[in-house]
């Protein structure tokens, strides 16, 4: 124990530095990432809601390079009910992962 303590002593003595040698990480720019969205306009296909999800034919979508198709969007409860099977709807998505409703109206 003698041995160990004049070291222990030195140590606490000593300066801490909070610095780390990992890269600084934008926070910001990844949820900026997360956050960016298409709009498109198409016809509700299918209401699931067991899997909370609205399929709908879209037009094609430029910004993404997105041909016209038919596909899922992740939806909220809301929005499964505002809408119904054959409805024309304009709507705002999120990309990333499994595409995901941010907005959902009527295009008529």
């Amino acid at each position: 124990m003698k041995t160990y303590l004049p070291v222990l002593l030195v140590l606490a003595a000593s300066p801490v530095r909070a610095e780390s040698s990992l890269p600084v990480t934008d926070h910001a720019h990844h949820q900026a990432a997360r956050a960016e969205t298409a709009t498109t306009t198409g016809v509700i296909r299918k209401i699931n809601t067991a899997q909370g999800t609205l399929t709908i034919a879209h037009e094609a979508v430029p910004a993404l390079g997105w041909p016209a198709m038919v596909m899922p969007f992740r939806a909220s409860a809301g929005q499964m009910a505002a809408v119904r099977v054959g409805e024309r709807v304009r709507f705002e998505f999120t990309h990333q992962g499994m595409a995901t409703l941010v907005r959902i109206d009527p295009a008529d």
